[in-house]
């Protein structure tokens, strides 16, 4: 299992008793499908299927930022958040660590190793391309 999407009802932020499950592979999402489909669980007959694909999976892939942190998105109370929600069916938790942001590497087009070129056909010194440079020059 990858991933679990619990639908909950926006106001009330009760389980609508629908869920998505996002496995690896396929063959392990089809197995699962078959093994609960129709079972019992808990008193509750679970139906299984594999959810058809409608073009919107981006809209939900997304991680949501949520600007408000005053209140608990959990349950709505103020006071804490939802990891430390004492109504929280996974119970009190530690947040994920954030991910560090990768800094891309700048690309240099064409045109500007053109420039570059031409600058230094002009008669400048590459050897003052640094400021330490420039000013042990002077």
């Amino acid at each position: 299992v990858f991933r679990v999407t619990i639908m909950k009802d926006k106001d009330t932020r009760k389980s609508k008793g629908v869920a998505f499950i996002l496995f690896l592979d396929k063959e392990s999402a089809q197995n699962c499908s078959r093994a609960l489909n129709n079972k019992q669980l808990f008193g509750r007959v679970i139906k299984a299927s594999i959810a058809i694909d409608n073009g919107r999976a981006a809209e939900f892939i997304r991680r949501r930022n949520y600007f408000d942190k005053s209140k608990c998105y959990e349950c709505g109370e103020a006071g804490h958040l939802s990891y430390a929600c004492p109504k929280n069916m996974l119970g009190e938790r530690e947040p994920p660590k954030k991910k560090e942001k990768k800094k891309r590497k700048k690309i240099v087009e064409p045109e500007e190793v053109e420039e570059e070129e031409e600058s230094e056909e002009e008669g400048e010194d590459p050897a003052l391309d640094s400021l330490s440079q420039a000013i042990a020059f002077q």
